[in-house]
């Protein structure tokens, strides 16, 4: 099987969505940064104690990651991130704040009437 870069990919994507894909490559390349991945076996030994870790591990067979574990919170924000990045609406409006197009409200303007 052809191993295919998130870069590819996100080329292959019509130039609207490139955008978010490159954010979204960046977020989870930084996300499944570990320093110490685990064998296989030894994440089979030690499932429970891997779930119970605050950060994400990689498992690797020959020496190339196959997974990972991933904590509850950490996987939840990623969803959230994810969600964030498909919704068009979202996109545009941090585009406008990053152009610095965006409008500013007042909190008052949250208030139901």
């Amino acid at each position: 099987m052809d191993t295919i870069s998130a870069g590819t990919r996100c080329q292959e994507l019509p130039s609207s969505r490139q955008a978010n894909c490159c954010v979204l490559t960046k977020i989870l390349l930084g996300m499944f940064y570990v320093k110490k991945p685990v064998t296989v076996s030894k994440a089979q030994s030690q499932f429970p104690a891997l779930c119970r870790r605050a950060d994400t591990t990689s498992v690797t067979r020959r020496g190339e990651v196959v997974a990972f574990i991933v904590p509850k919170n950490r996987m939840l924000d990623l969803l959230e991130q994810m969600e964030i990045l498909a919704n068009p609406r979202a996109m545009k409006a941090i585009n406008r704040a990053r152009t610095g197009k965006g409008k500013d409200h007042p909190l008052s303007a949250l208030d139901a009437d």
